[in-house]
């Protein structure tokens, strides 16, 4: 399980935040975004409007190709904006929590951007656990 899934349940919102968080730079267009969810072009493209409107995705767009087209707009987890450093202090305040109740021993030194990408990879880290119990 994720983090934010043990939460707010499995949507496709949370699985593309949750997909985008450790994939710091990387662009994706929406055909690979709703790959990557499993739902239509339609439908992402309208999770993506909205996380766009609350600056926590940005829009790249490539001038040398035709922007009319959707896969030539691209999108990028925004880590300028406050909202998505909130998620990231949330995302590992629900990690720890979910490590405690594992019994695994973990230190969270510095809770920034950078850390965040370490840590958002807990499910690993939980199934390397589950595997030493058995």
């Amino acid at each position: 399980m994720r983090p934010f899934e043990g939460i707010f349940g499995n949507s496709a919102e949370v699985r593309l935040i949750e997909f985008l968080l450790p994939l710091r730079e990387l662009e994706f267009n929406v055909v690979e975004l709703a790959a990557e969810l499993g739902v239509s072009v339609v439908r992402t493209q309208r999770i993506l409007n909205r996380l766009v409107s609350w600056d926590i995705i940005k829009i790249i767009k490539h001038p040398e190709k035709d922007s009319r087209i959707l896969r030539h707009t691209n999108y990028t987890i925004n880590y300028d904006s406050p909202i998505l450093q909130s998620i990231l202090d949330f995302n590992n305040a629900i990690t720890g929590v979910i490590l405690k109740r594992e019994g695994i021993e973990f230190e969270i030194t510095e809770v920034d951007c950078q850390s965040c990408v370490h840590i958002n990879n807990a499910d690993k880290i939980f199934e390397q656990a589950k595997t030493k119990k058995e």
